[in-house]
């Protein structure tokens, strides 16, 4: 068995974070590993977003049922499926987007399995 996959059996899901703030070389190299992700159509339609500020984060304790890990963890991400870019584009190229449900399910793919690249870079 090799390094990867003795990590990989070893994962917890573990809800226990500390308030060390995450350093952006830390998180820049999660950003690329999640990049590195295998994706369902070749499109990456999913976009990461990082919460910073402590006004935002108090509005997504209340919107998390009360949880405030959101608010004391050393960063706070969202990670969502997301098509606006493939629209923007073909907006600008005056081509015709189809909205079918294939690309919802195709960015809720992708945006996962970029997480999940992330979860265990962190780790």
């Amino acid at each position: 068995m090799n390094n990867i996959i003795e990590h990989m059996l070893a994962h917890r899901s573990i809800r226990k974070f500390t308030d060390d703030p995450v350093t952006d070389e830390d998180l820049d190299a999660a950003v690329e590993a999640g990049q590195m992700a295998s994706t369902s159509g070749g499109i990456q339609s999913y976009c990461v977003l990082n919460i910073r500020k402590t006004a935002a984060r108090e509005a997504l304790v209340e919107l998390t049922g009360g949880q405030t890990k959101v608010l004391r963890c050393g960063a706070f991400l969202i990670i969502c499926g997301d098509t606006r870019r493939h629209r923007l584009l073909a907006d600008k190229v005056e081509r015709p987007y189809d909205t079918r449900l294939e690309a919802f399910l195709l960015a809720t793919v992708d945006a996962s399995l970029f997480a999940q690249n992330m979860a265990i870079a962190f780790e």
